[in-house]
């Protein structure tokens, strides 16, 4: 559920971002588990995202976080995607 909802809230950010072509869109993606166990989530994302025209390291910059299984981590690594001011 938290990877449907971390999707929807992403890619509605960076549809956001159009307006300012000019400038690179910073995206920031948050996973609650590990990278191994969020790796299948996490490449639907991108794949999706390159289909909607959005590049890693062309027009979209991106803090990828997991948080490992760790509410508590879950909620420090959402304060550093906050103070990262990413959308």
């Amino acid at each position: 559920m938290w990877g449907r909802v971390l999707l929807a809230l992403c890619i509605a950010a960076v549809s956001t971002c159009s307006v300012f072509a000019a400038e690179m869109a910073r995206v920031g993606t948050l996973f609650p588990g590990s990278a191994a166990s969020t790796a299948f989530a996490e490449k639907a994302f991108w794949t999706r995202m390159t289909e909607l025209g959005w590049r890693q390291g062309d027009n979209l910059s991106a803090v990828n976080l997991h948080a490992d299984g760790d509410p508590d981590r879950l909620l420090k690594l959402v304060g550093e995607l906050v103070a990262a001011r990413v959308m």
